[in-house]
This record gives structure tokens, sequence and C-alpha cells, in this order.
């Protein structure tokens, strides 16, 4: 494969596991918040939980971009720092580590997580897990079948 053709196919596989990441972690915030309205008795219809995770899915596009960001900064880490034989596995751990220094980066940085659902554990734990999904779906399109040990 030329050296075009990898990078090619790298910045896809980025672009896709970044997608993949932020749609999980969109779903899982609304789904968290709603739960949480849920809880304080707000009843909320099939139409207006749907409204408001394509809502979501749409106006988060900032955090996509922070999403993108440090995914692209979690998997240079991980390619110069792992061996190519386990940098399947540690593509998804780097996406879980990159999803939670935005997120910790952004409350010491705002006093405050601008991504509401993250601001508990349960909810930052959730969006580390989309980062992994996105780490791994990373590394099944960048790394050719060969090196997918």
């Amino acid at each position: 494969m030329t050296l075009l053709a990898r990078l090619v196919r790298t910045v896809f596989a980025w672009l896709i596991g970044s997608f993949a990441t932020y749609v999980l972690a969109s779903l899982l915030h609304t789904q968290l918040i709603l739960h949480e309205l849920g809880a304080l008795d707000v009843a909320l219809s099939v139409d207006e939980r749907l409204s408001t995770t394509w809502g979501d899915l749409l106006g988060l596009r900032l955090y996509g971009v922070v999403v993108a960001l440090s995914m692209a900064i979690g998997f240079i880490i991980v390619y110069l720092a792992s061996r190519p034989s386990t940098r399947r596995w540690h593509y998804a751990l780097g996406g879980t580590i990159a999803i939670a220094i935005a997120l910790i980066t952004m409350r010491l940085s705002f006093s405050i997580t601008p991504i509401a659902s993250a601001r508990e554990p349960l909810g930052l734990a959730l969006h580390c897990v989309a980062g992994a999904l996105g780490g791994w779906v990373f590394a099944r399109l960048s790394l050719s079948a060969g090196s997918m040990h």
C-alpha cells in the first residue's frame, strides 16, 4: 500500500471512529439527561425523547470537534508508544483515555463540565465507553489484516 493510500485510510478511519464516538456519546448523554428528568417526575413522550435525541445529535457539534481532536491526539500517542502487534487494543484504550482527558480538561478549564451527563462518574464512564468504541472502530478500519493480532 502506498504512503498516500495509508494516509487516506488512516484519516478515513479517524473520521469514522470519531463520528462513532460522537454519536454514541451524544445518544448516551441525551438518555442520561432524560432519565434524570424522569426521576424528577417530568413526563416525556416518545416524540419528545426522539426530538431531544435528534436535537442533541445536531446540537452538540462543538463536542464533536473536541472528540475528533482528542481522538487524533490519542491515536497519535498510541501509534508512537505501542508495538504494531498490540495497537488494536491500545487504540480502544487510547480512545477511552482521550475522552476522559478531554472531559476532565474542560471541567478544570471552565470550572464546570459543559457536557452535563459527564459530571457524574457514570456519565463520565459512559462517555469513555464511547471513546473505546471509537478507538476500536479506528483500529478495525486503519490497520491491515496482517497487523490485527
